[in-house]
C-alpha cells in the first residue's frame, strides 16, 4: 500500500508534464525572430539557415534569413546567399526584391 502511494504523486506529475520539442519549425521561428528582434543578427542567421534546411521553399524564410545577413553588416554573404535561393532575379518574392 505504502508503495502504491508513493507512486501515485509521480504518475501525476508526469501525466500533466509534456515534452517540449524546441526543435520544432515553429519553435524555431518564434527563436530565430527573438534572436533577431534582440540584435543578434549572427545568430539568428544560424537559426533561419536551419529552418531552409528544413524547409527549402519557404519565402518568408530566406527574406528573414537574407535580412539578417544585412542587418549584421555581412553584406557579401546576403548578396551570394540570395543569389544561392534564387538563381534569377524574376524569381523574387515583393519582400526580396525591396530587401535585394
Amino acid at each position: 500500500m505504502k508503495f502504491l502511494l508513493s507512486i501515485i504523486p509521480f504518475l501525476f506529475c508526469a501525466f500533466f508534464l509534456q515534452a517540449q520539442d524546441i526543435y520544432s519549425p515553429e519553435n524555431g521561428k518564434k527563436f530565430a525572430g527573438y534572436l533577431f528582434k534582440s540584435g543578434q543578427y549572427e545568430l539568428a542567421a544560424m537559426e533561419y539557415e536551419r529552418l531552409l534546411f528544413l524547409n527549402k521553399e519557404n519565402d518568408s524564410l530566406k527574406v528573414a534569413l537574407v535580412s539578417s545577413y544585412f542587418k549584421n553588416n555581412t553584406i557579401s554573404k546576403a548578396l551570394s546567399r540570395t543569389e544561392s535561393l534564387y538563381p534569377s532575379t524574376n524569381q523574387f518574392t515583393p519582400e526580396m526584391s525591396a530587401l535585394y
